[in-house]
């Protein structure tokens, strides 16, 4: 993306308080992020605690690391933010820029990015890909019952910290409305805006990883990666590949994420486990090729939690933007299910999944061909992280000028 802010000019100084480094979605989705902001022309300052291992957007001049977290919660909580707001603080003190905006993706306590509101009433502050902020608070058993003085802590601040940001993003309708509802929030102050996918990241090719199965070109393989498979799609694949593998012979499974004993036992169970590459956790960097060597993705989350936040999958959008067909359920973002580019199911009912896998197994080639430019032009032109960075961009810039609008290089505005 070339595109920069010429009539609304804004620098972006972003927070991020836990390890960018780290294999799990929201580090992974934010240093994805920092790609885009980078690619987008518009000045920015980040600021992250110190990361365990290298990543490529420490190579960004703009980049401040501050001292690395330690494993304990109490010293991220407390420490690692008090060492971000410190830099924080320091690079809008120093600065004689005038047009900053303040981006955070919050901590689970917040105090940090309340006490930076008050610090500096006058700058614009925003929190991109806000989650469920009453996580705590619908923890059961045991666990919930101790977690109650610190639910209701964490509910305080966090609800103080929204009613002082002028814009609030996050992932899914569902997750919207349910941040509106639980802190009292204008409903217009929250969009909807997707983590974005890398397209240069993910795309075609030939490289594919293998690991305890032989997977080939003449075999059928569905497939999951992400966290925890167990509940999120893994067993469902299991029993789908056994149900199938008298009429689809050439059927496996390949699952990546955690979880590998109980996969493994299942399937055993199922007596498929010569078919099935359990692979445990791969590298981000990785995931590319993994998506590249199944012919299906199943893409799911737990059904009672995506009933109720909605199911805004990653992974979705990078199968699709390599051109791998999906499987996964009515929850899964409007677009896709409008523009028939996922195969939309009831995840925990394996007749329908097997229906479905049957039903992509069919496909010729020229329709599979046809279905992968279609879905990775679809990704491209509406999902891609630079068409998502830019639209972020556009609702930061409005909330200073009021009427912001972007100017490409080839003088068109969007």
């Amino acid at each position: 993306m070339t595109a920069v802010c010429k009539q609304f000019p804004i620098h972006v100084l972003y927070l991020y308080f836990d390890d960018i480094s780290a294999a799990k979605g929201p580090s992974v989705n934010e240093r994805e992020f920092l790609n885009g902001l980078a690619a987008s022309g518009i000045p920015f300052t980040a600021v992250i605690p110190e990361p365990a291992r290298h990543v490529e957007v420490l190579g960004f001049q703009d980049v401040l690391t501050v001292s690395p977290l330690r494993s304990s919660r109490l010293h991220q909580s407390v420490f690692g933010q008090l060492s971000v707001l410190s830099a924080a603080i320091s690079v809008l003190r120093r600065s004689q820029n005038k047009n900053h905006h303040i981006v955070v993706r919050l901590p689970a306590l917040p105090w940090a990015v309340n006490l930076l509101a008050l610090f500096f009433p006058h700058i614009p502050l925003h929190v991109k890909s806000l989650g469920d902020t009453d996580f705590l608070k619908r923890k059961g058993g045991l666990n919930g019952l101790l977690l109650k003085p610190v639910a209701s802590v964490q509910s305080w601040m966090v609800r103080s910290a929204l009613k002082r940001v002028q814009t609030i993003d996050t992932v899914t309708e569902k997750l919207a409305g349910l941040i509106a509802r639980t802190n009292k929030l204008d409903p217009g102050k929250i969009h909807v805006i997707p983590n974005g996918t890398n397209t240069k990241r993910f795309h075609p090719t030939t490289n594919h990883i293998t690991n305890n199965i032989d997977i080939s070109r003449n075999q059928f393989v569905v497939g999951y990666v992400g966290g925890q498979p167990f509940t999120r799609g893994g067993r469902q694949i299991i029993q789908a590949v056994s149900r199938l593998s008298d009429l689809l012979p050439e059927i496996r499974c390949r699952i990546a994420g955690g979880d590998v004993q109980d996969l493994e036992r299942v399937a055993i169970e199922y007596g498929v486990e010569s078919r099935c590459d359990i692979v445990g956790k791969i590298p981000y960097d990785d995931v590319n090729d993994f998506l590249n060597s199944l012919d299906v993705l199943f893409a799911t989350d737990d059904s009672s939690r995506a009933k109720m936040l909605g199911n805004s999958n990653q992974k979705i959008r990078q199968a699709l933007s390599i051109g791998v067909p999906v499987i996964s359920n009515s929850e899964a973002e409007a677009d896709f299910l409008k523009n028939n580019l996922i195969h939309a199911v009831d995840t925990d009912d394996i007749d329908e999944v097997c229906n479905s896998l049957f039903l992509i197994y069919n496909i010729d080639a020229l329709q599979r061909k046809a279905f992968a430019r279609k879905a990775r032009n679809f990704i491209h032109e509406n999902y891609s992280l630079n068409v998502l960075t830019e639209r972020r961009l556009n609702i930061w810039a409005a909330k200073r000028s009021g009427n912001a609008f972007w100017m490409k290089d080839d003088g068109s505005v969007s």
